[in-house]
C-alpha cells in the first residue's frame, strides 16, 4: 500500500516560477560580478611594476597593416640592444595593455605600451634618453612607470571593489527574497500542510518536503542563470584579453562558481530551515 503522504503534491505555479527566476538572476549577477572582479584584479607583477623604476613608452596609434606600424615593430626589435648599450644590463620587457586600458583611458585598441624596467642602482641620463627615443619615433609619449601604473591600479581597484560590493549585495538580496518567498509559499500551501498534518505527517517531514521543493527550484534557477552568465562572460573576456585560453578560462571560472554555489546553497538551506521552523510554529 502506497504512502498517502507522498500522493499529496505541492502546488506549482507563480511561486515556483518566481523562486526560479530570483535564483537565476542572483546566479547571473553574482557570477558576472565575481568573475569580472578577478578578471580586472591587478596581478602581482603589475603591482610590483608600480614600485619598479623605469619608463612606459606609449607608441603612436597606427593600423597594423600600415608602414608606420611595421616601422614601430622594427623599432621594438632593436630596442633591446639599444637598452643594453645606453642603460647597461637591465631588464627589458614589452607588454601590450591595449585590450584593457581603453576601458579606463580613452586609447585606441591598437596602441602599444612598452615597459623599460631599471635596476634600483641604474644611472640614466633621462633627458638624453628621451631625446634618443623621440628621435626614432616622433610623437611617442614617455611616462615614469610609478605614476603611470599607480593611476591604472587605482582605477582597476575601483572596478574590483564595485564588483565585490555587487556580489555581496546580491547575496543579501537573495536571502531576503528567500525569506519572503518561503513565507508566502507557506501561506499558499496552508491547506496542503493541514492535510499532511491530518494524515499524521511530522513537522520534520513537512520541512523536508519544503526543502526539497525550494532546493530543486534553486538548482534549476541557478543553472539557468549560470548558463546565461557564461554566454555573456566568456565572449566578453575573450575580446577583452585574447591571450586567455578559452579552456583554462572556462575551467577557472567554473571552479570558482562551484565553490561559490556550494557555499551559497548550504547557507540557503540553513536559512530555509530556520524560516520553515518559524513559520511552522506560527501556523501550529
Amino acid at each position: 500500500m502506497s504512502n498517502p503522504l507522498k500522493e499529496i503534491p505541492f502546488k506549482q505555479g507563480s511561486t515556483s516560477a518566481m523562486l526560479s527566476a530570483v535564483c537565476a538572476l542572483f546566479m547571473f549577477l553574482t557570477f558576472l560580478s565575481y568573475s569580472f572582479y578577478h578578471l580586472f584584479l591587478p596581478s602581482q607583477n603589475l603591482e610590483k611594476a608600480a614600485q619598479t623604476p623605469g619608463y612606459v613608452l606609449v607608441l603612436p596609434e597606427s593600423s597594423k597593416d600600415s608602414q608606420a606600424h611595421r616601422n614601430t615593430m622594427g623599432f621594438l626589435d632593436h630596442m633591446l640592444s639599444y637598452v643594453d648599450d645606453v642603460i647597461g644590463h637591465k631588464e627589458f620587457t614589452m607588454k601590450d595593455y591595449s585590450s584593457i586600458l581603453p576601458l579606463f583611458m580613452e586609447e585606441a585598441t591598437n596602441t602599444v605600451y612598452v615597459e623599460i624596467r631599471l635596476a634600483h642602482k641604474a644611472h640614466l641620463n633621462e633627458e638624453q634618453f628621451r631625446q634618443d627615443i623621440e628621435g626614432i619615433i616622433p610623437g611617442i609619449e614617455i611616462y615614469k612607470r610609478g605614476p603611470f601604473f599607480a593611476e591604472w591600479l587605482a582605477k582597476l581597484d575601483s572596478v574590483s571593489q564595485a564588483s565585490r560590493s555587487i556580489a555581496i549585495m546580491m547575496f543579501f538580496a537573495l536571502c531576503a527574497c528567500v525569506v519572503v518567498l518561503v513565507t508566502g509559499c507557506f501561506n499558499i500551501h496552508h491547506d496542503t500542510i493541514q492535510t499532511l498534518r491530518f494524515l499524521g505527517a511530522s513537522q520534520g517531514y513537512i520541512t523536508k518536503k519544503f526543502q526539497n521543493f525550494f532546493s530543486w527550484r534553486f538548482l534549476t534557477g541557478s543553472g539557468i542563470g549560470l548558463s546565461v552568465a557564461l554566454l555573456v562572460f566568456v565572449p566578453f573576456a575573450w575580446v577583452l584579453d585574447p591571450t586567455l585560453k578559452m579552456g583554462l578560462l572556462f575551467v577557472r571560472e567554473m571552479t570558482r562558481l562551484l565553490i561559490m554555489a556550494a557555499s551559497g546553497y548550504l547557507l540557503l538551506l540553513l536559512l530555509m530551515r530556520l524560516v520553515l521552523s518559524f513559520q511552522a510554529r506560527r501556523l501550529a
